[in-house]
């Protein structure tokens, strides 16, 4: 099999093998994927041919991703398939490689892809990151008041840049940085980024939802609307916080509205919306996790490099970390030698003062799965818990290295949004 990256005119014949093996339905969505997102390039198709005809197919879309106060340079892998008589012959085990080393030729911080298919993917160490659903049971009947504020529908030409600030602010690690060219290009309205809803306060829009309650004629992919929450993505404005119970009641309405007997989300148990709208329901919620999210670190070492400012900034933050950790520390120096599978990293603090090195010097070993990782990376997991799950395994660190670890990597929520899809 020859891998290579397409060639123009190959576009139609990579659109007509997705849908032959996905669904039909799904055609202008695959087409949009290349003729309408402003960030394809055609060498971002990797494609495998037998006899000059491609059989398989991958597509990374360049996309960049918050975590904490740094953005990182993100490869979405998607698109991914092999035609029927194909199969079990080690085509897109051929892709993947391909790709992974287009991501490192490229400098890609991340890789992230949506899958199934776990077992597959952690062959070439994508890690399962678990991803929370709420499940709201509504018994609604009266509607709740807005008044002063209204509620209308999003109209792109001139809500558009108070959403993209709102979403700004609102962003979490885990959340794709989108440009204004990302939210107005028809790939974006495909996949459902457009916000069905505002609230506004004397004229100055303060909150949005994108919801899928009841018939949905967005234009938005037949199979992603139906494999979507009902509840796909809001916004607020933080340093308004009426603003989110304005949007908790809104989409209360439209639910009430709509008859929906339940509305379902990709939120964390403790995410403010979360908490509002169970307030304002009185309803029970019910909680599951899915991990079909999947991340690959491509290089630890310039991850880590584009992360220093902000691993810095928490150091600097900590009265603790001056005040009591730091005079703990022998010389003055702290070492550990981040190694995840076969990458290894260097955090070297000397003096308050830090340095990320390429290389495997740093006197402390601290080891993790490639799953542990991406878990501490997002916030999801901290050193100290982990050292806690590790019952016969510990790490062997100082109690002082574990509390610097911590701060390092804090606690955090991660949130990606179902849209942001690829």
């Amino acid at each position: 099999m020859e891998i290579r990256a397409a060639r123009e005119g190959e576009q139609e014949e990579i659109i007509n093998l997705l849908a032959d093996v996905f669904a039909t339905q799904c055609r202008p969505r695959y087409a949009s994927q290349i003729y309408q997102d402003s960030s394809y390039h055609l060498e971002q198709s990797r494609v495998g041919l037998v006899e000059g005809k491609i059989v398989s197919h991958l597509r990374i879309s360049d996309r960049v991703v918050s975590i904490g106060d740094t953005t990182v340079k993100l490869a979405g892998v998607g698109m991914v398939a092999t035609q029927a008589d194909y199969r079990q012959q080690g085509y897109a085990s051929a892709l993947i490689i391909d790709a992974i080393s287009y991501m490192e030729k490229h400098d890609y911080d991340l890789s992230l892809l949506f899958t199934t298919m776990q077992p597959f993917y952690q062959n070439f160490d994508w890690s399962a990151f678990p991803q929370t659903t709420v499940e709201l049971p509504l018994e609604l009947e009266e509607t709740f008041p807005l008044s002063p504020w209204e509620c209308r529908k999003f109209e792109i030409d001139t809500d558009l840049q108070s959403v993209m600030q709102i979403y700004q602010k609102c962003q979490h690690s885990g959340s794709i940085v989108r440009s204004f060219q990302y939210w107005r290009d028809g790939y974006a309205r495909q996949v459902g980024i457009i916000p069905s809803l505002v609230i506004e306060d004397s004229g100055q829009i303060l909150a949005y939802a994108n919801l899928c309650l009841g018939v949905d004629d967005s234009g938005t992919d037949p199979f992603l609307a139906q494999g979507y929450p009902n509840l796909r993505e809001v916004g607020w404005t933080p340093d308004r916080p009426e603003s989110l119970l304005a949007l908790s009641r809104a989409i209360l309405n439209q639910a009430i509205q709509q008859k929906i007997s339940k509305l379902t989300g990709h939120l964390p148990p403790y995410h403010p919306l979360t908490v509002m709208l169970i307030r304002e329901s009185q309803s029970t919620p019910s909680f599951s996790i899915n991990q079909k999210l999947m991340y690959r670190t491509v290089s630890l070492p310039k991850l880590l490099s584009k992360m220093k400012p902000t691993l810095q900034s928490r150091l600097d933050r900590s009265s603790f970390y001056r005040n009591a950790l730091k005079k703990e520390t022998p010389n003055g120096v702290n070492s550990f030698c981040i190694m995840v599978a076969c990458q290894a990293c260097t955090l070297q603090i000397l003096s308050g003062r830090l340095e990320v090195i390429a290389d495997q010097s740093g006197t402390t070993k601290v080891l993790l799965s490639p799953d542990e990782w991406i878990r501490i990376l997002f916030g999801d997991l901290t050193f100290p818990e982990l050292q806690n799950l590790r019952v016969l395994d510990q790490l062997d660190i100082s109690d002082s290295e574990l509390q610097i670890l911590n701060l390092l990597f804090p606690k955090s929520q991660h949130l990606h949004s179902v849209c942001d899809y690829f």
